[in-house]
């Protein structure tokens, strides 16, 4: 019981892992465009190795922003299909699955719960996808 229960915490950690390194690809992709080249060459003046190649990611804007979209992509990327999965586990440890479809609580997981009229109503944030059942 404690491996089934330590599952969801686990895949949660590893979520919010992701979250962090997704943070990291933000802050560096700020830092390329803030930075000024004026003053990476007066540091790079002063003997600051770092600020050397600095100028050289200044000069290759382009290339590195797109290398740090990509690693935004994939991390959040990553975050879904974590967190999908423990909120579906979680979902699992709290209702068993005797009494409702699998299916639900992976819908549950990624959209959100309404109750209409004596139905569960399970709408997708941004889209116009739902999907009803009995209660």
């Amino acid at each position: 019981m404690l491996d089934v229960a330590l599952k969801p915490l686990l895949l949660i950690l590893a979520a919010l892992a992701l979250v962090l390194v997704n943070g990291v690809f933000v802050a560096v992709e700020f830092a390329i465009v803030r930075v000024r080249r004026t003053r990476l060459e007066e540091l790079a003046g002063q003997g600051v190795e770092a600020a050397k190649d600095a100028i050289l990611i200044v000069d290759y804007v382009s290339e590195y922003l797109a290398v740090t979209q990509i690693g935004v992509t994939i991390a959040s990327l990553g975050v879904d299909w974590l967190a999908e999965d423990a909120c579906t586990q979680l979902f699992l440890l709290l209702f068993p699955a005797g009494r409702h479809p699998i299916a639900l609580f992976h819908a549950a997981a990624v959209g959100r719960f309404g109750e209409k009229r004596g139905e569960v109503q399970i709408t997708f944030p941004g889209t116009e996808h739902e999907f009803r059942l009995p209660a």
